[in-house]
This record gives structure tokens, C-alpha cells and sequence, in this order.
């Protein structure tokens, strides 16, 4: 099968230390990305191609991810809290996810077709440890723990329908998916594996396909449901990290790096729209 082949460019002027975590904020019509060492969540404006960054906070010794709430404020995986930040950038809450004594962080991060917010743990030790975990946020702010047994918890997101649940677990090189339906998650399977470079952030679009950026290939891969690879978007820069689709279509895909400023592509295909946060008093108990 022939790969269809892209080059993306750069579209923004500050360096990343380690870019993370693109998204679109629909309602601002912002972009918005991290920098998980620096600890900052930054905003941006998409125009002629171009991102210009118009402001940044800082967050925590770490962030992870940055996630948009119903009414605008921010939802940030910090070093072992999800915090809840509001557009004044007063904080309004903090639910500790991760225990003091264990040597882990929050990592990468999204919210459901429901509102609710999934996040990972990778951590601070170098190897694998098969002790990470994947967790979704419940109405009493308490934690469901979906998967305990993973390398290093990474990029998260949904099929157009909501039924399924896509997870990157990144040292070993797989994503798993589980049928995610109302009330019921269903049994890990594997999804597909990558041998080359090790699968980071990830996003899915219009047409059931997921876009995996891949650390240490300069690359983002595109794949079908039966694991074929039928696109490819190069970066000039070993270690892409992230990728979304932003822009008032959803047409222009975002990619984050290590050391190294945005970059951006068209691909000939949009994005699926990503859920806001829904407040935890709002959700419905029975999803």
C-alpha cells in the first residue's frame, strides 16, 4: 500500500522544552498546548497559518496536559493533581490523583464524549515498570482506575461513535482499546503495535482514523482500524510528541515537539471535535 507522504511546517516562534498536549478551544477559538518541564500552559491564535502565542501561565513543577471545561477554564494534569483554573487564572480546584509516595506523574490527558476526564501516570524512574495507570474522574471526585499495569500512560481519544476507547501505553510500543459504553467498559485488546520509535500523543479524525505521533521517528503516523499505516506527516526534528486538530474546521493538523517550536500541516482530512470538561456536579452518575 502507498503511504501518502506530508511535510509539515513551523508555525510558531518560542521553543518548546517539551511540547504536549495541542488542543482547540472551539468557544475562544484558541490554541492551546504545555510545556510539561517548564510547567506552562500556553494560548495561542491560529491565523494565516500561522500561531502566535498570546499568553502562558505557569501551572506546576509539570504539566501533562491541558484540558477546556464547559465554561472556559482549564483543566491541568499538574504533577499529581488535575487542577481546575479559571479564565482569570484563579484556581478553582484541586483533586489529587496520584499518592505522595509513589514515584509517578500525570501525564498525558482528555475528556470523554461525556464530559469526564481520563488521565495517565508515567514515571520519574527510567525503564519500564508496568505499574502506570489510566484513570477517569467520577461524579464524587473520586477515581476509576481503568488500566494499573502500564508502561507509561500516553495518548488518549475516542472513535467518532464514543463506542471505543483508544490508549497509547508507550515503551512497549502498543495501543490497547476497550469498548467504552454507558455504564460499562469492556476488556483490553491490543489495537496496534509500532517497532519504530515509541507512540506518543494521539488524536482520531472524521473518518475513524487515529494520528499517532511517534517519539524519535520526526514523524506523525496515520492508521486505519486494521492497523495500516496510510499517511505520514514529517517534522524536522527527531522527537514529535503530540498532535490535534485545531482550527475553526478542524482542518489543520497540530504537532507538538521536543526542543522545537509548533508545527502544523494540512492533510486533506478533519478532525473529530474533542469534548469539553462538563463540571462533576453535572455529570450523569450513571455513565
Amino acid at each position: 500500500m502507498t503511504i501518502d507522504a506530508v511535510e509539515a511546517e513551523r508555525v510558531s516562534d518560542s521553543v518548546n522544552e517539551l511540547g504536549e498536549s495541542p488542543a482547540w478551544d472551539a468557544e475562544s477559538a484558541l490554541v492551546l498546548w504545555v510545556d510539561l518541564v517548564r510547567g506552562d500552559v500556553l494560548e495561542g491564535e491560529l491565523r494565516d497559518d500561522r500561531v502566535r502565542e498570546l499568553s502562558r501561565f505557569h501551572a506546576g513543577d509539570s504539566v501533562g496536559a491541558v484540558m477546556v471545561g464547559q465554561s472556559g477554564e482549564r483543566i491541568v494534569a499538574g504533577p499529581r493533581h488535575l487542577i481546575r483554573i479559571s479564565r482569570d487564572r484563579t484556581q478553582l480546584s484541586a483533586s489529587r490523583v496520584i499518592a505522595d509516595q509513589k514515584p509517578s506523574r500525570l501525564n498525558d490527558a482528555k475528556v470523554d464524549p461525556w464530559g469526564r476526564v481520563l488521565v495517565g501516570t508515567a514515571s520519574f524512574q527510567p525503564g519500564v515498570n508496568n505499574a502506570e495507570a489510566l484513570l477517569r474522574e467520577e461524579v464524587d471526585g473520586s477515581f476509576t482506575v481503568i488500566d494499573d499495569d502500564l508502561s507509561l500512560s500516553n495518548g488518549i481519544c475516542w472513535s467518532p461513535d464514543g463506542q471505543t476507547l483508544y490508549y497509547v501505553d508507550s515503551l512497549i510500543g502498543k495501543v490497547w482499546a476497550r469498548d467504552y459504553r454507558v455504564g460499562k467498559l469492556g476488556q483490553r485488546r491490543a489495537h496496534l503495535t509500532i517497532d519504530s520509535g515509541i507512540p506518543d500523543g494521539m488524536c482520531m479524525d472524521d473518518e475513524g482514523q487515529l494520528w499517532i505521533a511517534v517519539w524519535g521517528s520526526g514523524y506523525v503516523s496515520r492508521f486505519r482500524d486494521d492497523g495500516q499505516e496510510t499517511a505520514r506527516v514529517s517534522i524536522d526534528s527527531a522527537h514529535p510528541t503530540s498532535v490535534a486538530f485545531v482550527g475553526p474546521q478542524l482542518d489543520t493538523l497540530l504537532i507538538t515537539a521536543a526542543n522545537d517550536r509548533l508545527f502544523a500541516a494540512g492533510v486533506g482530512v478533519a478532525g473529530w471535535p474533542v469534548a469539553v470538561a462538563q463540571p462533576l456536579d453535572a455529570m450523569r452518575p450513571d455513565l
